[in-house]
């Protein structure tokens, strides 16, 4: 899997994966999901799973999104989130890493 996600060459060549990529993967569903993905990978390894998760609640709740915290991310142009909700989830997957 990993081969896939940073490329047959085995290099990242610019520190980002393919969303489709992930989603395909399985990964990423709802924006809850997107929000722990982020904080788990790109949180420091000192960080215990217990508190990166318990920040995650803190940004959902500091950023009201606890009404569509389930909601499904989807694809662009399909069922999902808007363009503009899309963008406020990058912005809350870039505050939880």
């Amino acid at each position: 899997m990993l081969g896939v996600l940073i490329g047959s060459s085995g290099r990242k060549t610019d520190g980002t994966i393919n969303r489709n990529v992930l989603r395909s993967a399985g990964y990423c569903k709802t924006i809850r999901e997107a929000l722990e993905f982020s904080a788990l990978l790109r949180q420091s390894r000192k960080t215990s799973r217990k508190e990166k998760l318990k920040y995650i609640n803190i940004i959902i709740n500091l950023l009201e999104m606890y009404d569509i915290e389930n909601c499904l991310v989807g694809t662009p142009g399909g069922a999902g989130l808007s363009v503009e909700q899309r963008k406020r989830l990058t912005i809350r997957v870039e505050l939880t890493s």
